[in-house]
């Protein structure tokens, strides 16, 4: 089948390691996004989970699976995603990075992290699609990494889709495990993110995350915000958003997820 005109791009709430063992309602909508993607050559991945001082880029051709966790039970640490990788892609990936003076080295030994293999295993179960995973670069601000993304979308239209890995709520001192009622500034995060998707306010998102309500307790740390950035990046204006509602998880995890296409 041809690749289509454009890949889309996503950003993918991973949630807590316990995803890969039970999908739910976010696992359940991520299968139905599935479509989007036919046609689409390899996946370009940016997890919270590979936060580096510096740029890098994965060029294994067949990563290992990490289990960058603890305390889980024990069959989390059995499972395996044996997605291939694509190092000619991450090749791509560098040169053009490094175009955008980001500086990217190749690391031929990283594999997937949790922010990866997770949320992947549920869009693409039989692990067939090639994915590249690329760091995140610390060392740049917001506006710098939305720019990462902008340097990244021209492998859209060669079929490469964009994925952001994080979690659009993250303050884990508010997790409850076991707890299916949301706190409150969680719901009125999740809508408001929602609404200014909705109304391309990139500005906001990307300069003045700051000014956004309840901002500072639902990302007490940016890393897992840092990956919707970087997919807005790649965003352009013709592109449609799909919200993908995941629901709330242990009453603080937002699963929702965004596809653009």
């Amino acid at each position: 089948m041809n690749a289509p005109t454009k890949a889309p791009v996503m950003f993918v709430s991973h949630g807590a390691p316990t995803y890969a063992l039970d999908p739910g309602q976010a696992g359940a909508t991520l299968k139905e996004a599935l479509p989007d993607f036919i046609g689409v050559k390899g996946i370009i991945l940016l997890s919270a989970h590979w936060i580096s001082r510096g740029q890098e880029v994965m060029a294994a051709a067949l990563p290992e699976t990490i289990h960058d966790f603890g305390g889980f039970p024990d069959e989390l640490y059995q499972i395996e995603y044996p997605a291939p990788g694509n190092p000619n892609l991450a090749e791509k990936v560098a040169h053009l990075m490094n175009n955008a003076g980001l500086n990217a080295q190749l690391n031929p030994s990283r594999g997937f992290d949790h922010g990866v293999w997770v949320p992947m295993m549920h869009l693409f179960p039989n692990a067939d699609m090639p994915i590249v995973q690329v760091s995140i670069n610390y060392n740049l601000s917001h506006p710098e990494l939305f720019q990462v993304g902008k340097a990244l979308a021209p492998l859209r239209e060669e079929g490469y889709a964009i994925i952001g890995s994080g979690s659009l709520t993250h303050n884990l001192r508010d997790v409850r495990w076991g707890e299916t009622d949301p706190l409150p500034y969680v719901l009125r995060f999740q809508e408001d993110i929602k609404r200014r998707l909705q109304n391309r306010d990139f500005d906001t998102l990307v300069n003045h995350a700051e000014r956004i309500g309840d901002f500072t307790q639902a990302h007490p740390t940016d890393d897992h915000y840092l990956p919707l950035v970087i997919a807005l990046g790649a965003v352009e204006e013709t592109d449609d958003l799909r919200v993908l509602e995941g629901g709330i998880e242990f009453g603080a995890l937002s699963m929702d997820s965004y596809l653009w296409h």
